[in-house]
């Protein structure tokens, strides 16, 4: 097809347009021979290239979309599936020393440099265009490709370029007072939003690299720290001014037409354009017709500001820090926008529609990570790790776990175990982000955790040495083992502290700071020491990070300590105010367990105070230092118990299962000297099998005995076992519940209304309540089983185009379906109850009546979703992705149409349906049925709702007071007794008393007729009753 084009254009002028429009449709249907299809022909190079191509507009198109084709290839590439390959342990060994630059990061670096020169070449007709915003365009989408590419020594120029062309003129940085000088200028981004666009995209790509590189903008602090926060705080640095400005943009709407909106709503008529959804006009001049490309969703880019802000914002001291306030507001924000309604255009895809969105998910797991992050540093532990949970759940219900989050919400773990004091966790976590990072090729993640981990084996080896010495350790650790972490030997450990020295001079400031702590930790020559902790306290100065100033404090106070006291006495003071401003509560005066900030290190720094007072011999000082020191002690011990609540969970099962075996076996001493028998069954006998037929227990095949001769004695009401002989309370009340008592009701007792328990007697009639829960259970039953009648006929087919509905509502004609059968089930539950005055029942039936509320309302509220929000939409996605073939057929026949629009637009062939149909298309057919169907079928839902609710009302009120006590204490027919039953319980007895006692020779005659006559006339008369 693309061999063909230009034939076709030749001898069609009118043509001359379509090539370039076929050629990237084409690339999209064919994504394996995009790159063939998009690369530009020699024929679009030179003087006759647009005429070639088809016009300026065309030639523009075609360029951008080749630059764009290997942007998005260098981004993300498609790496084919590799077999996996056996490690042995000695290449696991020798993998954790390997140096971050190695032979495949080479290859991969020599790659890249290709890929960026063909991009390069494909903007060089771009740049060199005629029409400025062209150009501009393609600045923007060099500096985008460069940051993204991580090149970040080139960054800094094209960000200049970027910014000079679009006509950003920034103050000096040490110049506080004229900031004011960029306001006349941000007249120039008001002019067209697709100038505010690129404005908006260039200052966050700015503050990001400022940001991340951190240059130094005013004199460097002294090694004591003085400088500090405050002076730092009224110079503008690059990165304020830069959020100053698209603070104010983002307000003003230019990018996404809101202001255009907000200023014709005078005229009565509102439209925002196409720039509400995402899509931008560049224009060109008068006699060219403008360029439309997509952007950044004004959506997402409102709330990546907020993640920059965050990002950008590094300073957590305080009780209100701006880094945390930007964090939870942009979560806000991401919530709201979510949702809203995304405005797309009316030719996006379902899968662009699903881009915005997962774009959006991402910010929020970029947010949650970033507020991680700022609790684990404040010592909010235990809103890190609620956090922690949340991001995990969000990342894995939105598919997005893999890639670069994974690794570093790994990272995120094990800085949690570090300041909670987890050594083995926490170095098991930076050893699996390392492998994770370096998986997805992010080198400044994999980095990050082995730093982490060289810090954590140097901490571990001092603690060991001070505990060989003798020194008590506070605060202790969970489950502390510093054996375990000896098998990087001294030599092997500075050899990596090196390596990452190295390979942190390369990241960002922040990381600058992070490899001059290493160095200086591991180096042993003093001046070589305080020089690397002083170009860490630089680099944590100028990108603001007080949480890592704090602690490079603390390492050159240790050094200063016991030459120079003043100086020492200074940085420990500001020390200490770092970490008592990194956990203050967001109210003054508000108590809270974690205020004290970082409690060990605040507690260390108390130490060293307490030791500079005792050798000044300042006794006024030192009695409020050992207050405070014991205070700050106190919330250590604390924070190392919450270490220990983890372990002592898991410990606490197995220990009370410990326990319970323990205790049974400590009472087995209590009878030593009684063998005790096997449980046997009631009335069992003892013998053998052979004597089962001289057995005691009644035979049970073919006769009416009660079930009840089965139970102890035990089990019958204690009344005639009171000492006090005090009779069994009859009737109803509390005491008709309580365990043993006797179930006789008094007589007129109401809570027995309808019981007969005499032989003769007039039943009572029904009450109000019976009848409220049998006229509201009749209407009920009434529209659940026609609900079912009239689903029976729509799946069997009895109405016209209920094929129609079939295929096209399946899901919401099963969820009505389920619904009304639900609710037939309920109706006959109730009758059952009502009818029996069964009380278990009525309240399985008003349990069963919320149930079926609730599936009640979810086809409603589906169906007139789907009615009142875009059904021509909707129904042109089922068309093309849900029907199928079958679906459409089954359609078309019911509709008599053919195809979508058009024979020619999705149509399955029929009979009646081929190329040459004069059957019109479904849609108008189709849209109409369905507009008329939707709205009968949420109207008919919505309108059973009330009968379904006064069901439930009445099932709440009354079906307590019908009186019949089902399961409450009336015993079953098969467990009363019966004289048969009496027989048999005595016969038992009776066999029982006579195998423990020996029977009782039988008396002859004349003593039987002698002891007769002795009985008084009453008695024998009894005899022979």
């Amino acid at each position: 097809m693309h061999s063909s084009q230009a034939p076709i254009a030749q001898r069609h002028p009118s043509l001359a347009f379509y090539p370039s429009y076929i050629t990237r449709l084409s690339a999209r249907a064919a994504p394996h021979r995009a790159r063939q299809l998009l690369r530009p022909s020699p024929s679009t190079f030179g003087s006759s290239a647009v005429a070639n191509v088809g016009g300026i507009t065309a030639y523009y198109y075609t360029h951008l979309a080749w630059a764009d084709h290997l942007l998005q290839a260098m981004l993300y590439p498609v790496v084919p599936p590799s077999k996996p390959t056996f490690r042995s342990s000695l290449s696991t060994k020798q993998s954790k020393t390997t140096a971050v630059g190695t032979p495949r990061s080479r290859e991969k670096d020599a790659s890249a440099q290709r890929d960026l020169a063909a991009l390069r070449s494909a903007l060089a007709p771009l740049l060199s265009a005629s029409h400025t915003n062209v150009t501009l365009l393609a600045r923007v989408i060099e500096l985008r490709a460069l940051i993204a590419l991580g090149r970040w020594a080139e960054v800094g120029a094209a960000l200049e370029r970027a910014e000079s062309a679009v006509g950003l003129a920034f103050p000096p940085p040490t110049a506080p007072d004229t900031a004011a000088g960029a306001k006349p200028e941000t007249e120039l981004y008001t002019t067209s939003p697709f100038h505010a666009a690129l404005v908006v995209h260039i200052l966050v790509l700015g503050i990001v690299w400022f940001a991340y590189s951190a240059i130094p903008t005013s004199p460097q602090p002294g090694p004591e720290g003085g400088a500090g926060k405050e002076g730092t705080a009224s110079v503008s640095t690059p990165v304020s001014v830069r959020l100053t400005l698209l603070y104010s943009l983002l307000d003003a709407g230019v990018y996404n037409g809101k202001c255009r909106a907000t200023s014709a709503r005078a005229d009565g008529q509102i439209d925002m354009g196409l720039e509400s959804e995402g899509v931008l006009e560049v224009p060109l001049d008068a006699s060219t017709l403008p360029l439309y490309i997509y952007s950044t969703h004004p959506r997402v880019l409102y709330a990546l500001g907020y993640l920059v802000s965050a990002v950008a914002r590094r300073d957590l001291v305080g009780r209100k820090p701006k880094r945390k306030t930007f964090l939870l507001e942009g979560l806000s924000v991401v919530d709201r926008e979510t949702q809203r309604e995304l405005r797309v255009p009316r030719w996006a895809s379902a899968g662009g529609v699903q881009t915005v969105e997962k774009q959006m998910a991402k910010i929020k797991a970029d947010l949650m990570c970033e507020l991680v992050a700022v609790s684990i540093m404040r010592s909010e532990f235990d809103d890190a790790e609620r956090t922690l949970d949340a991001v995990i759940a969000h990342t894995r219900n939105h598919s997005l776990f893999g890639g670069s989050l994974a690794h570093r919400i790994t990272l995120l773990h094990a800085q949690l175990a570090h300041a909670l004091g987890r050594p083995a966790r926490a170095r098991t976590c930076y050893r699996v982000a390392a492998h994770l990072a370096e998986e997805v090729g992010d080198a400044g993640g994999a980095v990050a955790a082995r730093a982490g981990e060289v810090a954590l084996l140097v901490g571990m080896r001092a603690r060991a040495r001070a505990k060989a010495a003798g020194r008590a350790l506070e605060p202790p650790l969970a489950g502390e083992t510093e054996a375990a972490f000896t098998d990087c030997g001294e030599s092997e450990l500075a050899q990596m502290g090196k390596e990452l020295a190295v390979a942190c001079r390369g990241l960002g400031g922040a990381m600058r700071a992070v490899g001059e702590v290493l160095e200086g930790v591991l180096t042993t020559e003093i001046l070589k020491a305080k020089q690397h902790f002083k170009n860490a306290l630089n680099y944590a100065t100028e990108c603001q990070d007080n949480h890592l100033r704090a602690l490079i404090l603390a390492l050159i106070a240790a050094h200063y300590l016991h030459t120079a006291g003043d100086q020492a006495q200074k940085m420990l003071a500001t020390c200490e105010q770092l970490a008592a401003g990194l956990g203050a509560p967001a109210k003054k005066g508000k108590e809270q367990v974690n205020a004290v900030g970082n409690a060990p290190l605040r507690l260390w720094v108390g130490e060293r105070f307490l030791e500079l007072h005792k050798r000044d011999k300042r006794d006024d000082l030192i009695q409020k230092r050992e207050e405070a020191n014991r205070v700050l002690r106190d919330a250590a011990v604390a924070l190392s118990r919450r270490r220990e609540s983890a372990v002592a969970t898991s410990v606490g099962v197995t220990m009370t299962a410990s326990d319970a075996a323990s205790t049974t076996a400590s009472t087995r001493h209590m009878l030593p000297h009684h063998s005790l028998e096997p449980p046997r069954p009631p009335f069992a006998s003892s013998s053998d099998d052979t004597s089962r037929s001289s057995s005691p227990v009644p035979s049970l095949n073919g006769s009416n005995i009660s079930l009840q001769i089965n139970y102890v004695p035990s089990k019958f009401s204690p009344g005639v076992r009171q000492r006090k002989g005090l009779t069994t309370k009859f009737g109803g009340g509390v005491d008709a519940f309580r365990a043993g008592e006797a179930r006789i009701p008094k007589a007129n007792e109401q809570d027995y209304d309808g019981v007969d328990v005499r032989a003769t007697g007039r039943k009572a009639k029904w009450n109000k309540f019976k009848w409220v829960l049998v006229f509201s259970n009749t209407i009920y039953t009434l529209f659940a089983l026609g609900a079912v009648i009239f689903m029976l006929t729509v799946w069997f087919d009895v109405w016209k185009h209920a094929d129609v509905l079939r295929a096209g509502n399946h899901t919401e004609l099963v969820l009505t379906t389920v619904a009304a059968s639900m609710a037939l089930l309920t109706a006959v539950i109730g009758w059952a109850g009502i009818v029996l005055n069964n009380r278990g029942f009525l309240a399985v039936y008003t349990f069963f009546l919320w149930i079926a509320f609730a599936l009640l309302v979810i086809p409603g509220y589906i169906t007139y979703k789907k009615f009142a929000f875009n059904l021509e939409g909707k129904i042109n996605k089922q068309w093309s992705e849900t029907l199928g073939a079958e679906g459409r057929l089954r359609i078309q026949n019911q509709l008599e149409c053919c195809g979508y629009f058009s024979p020619f637009v999705e149509a399955t062939i029929s009979a009646t349906c081929y190329s040459r149909s004069v059957l019109p298309g479904c849609k108008q057919g189709y849209l109409e049925y369905e507009t008329v169907l939707l709205h009968r079928w949420f109207i008919a839902v919505f309108g059973c709702v009330p009968l379904t609710i006064g069901a439930i009302v009445a099932g709440l009120l009354c079906s307590n007071h019908v009186t019949y006590r089902f399961g409450k204490g009336m015993m079953p027919k098969a467990y009363r007794l019966s004289p048969e039953s009496i027989t048999a319980i005595m016969d038992s007895y009776a066999s029982k008393l006579a195998e423990q006692y020996g029977y009782e020779p039988s008396p002859s005659p004349d003593e039987s007729e002698r002891l007769t006559s002795a009985l008084p006339s009453s008695a024998v008369s009894l005899k022979h009753r």
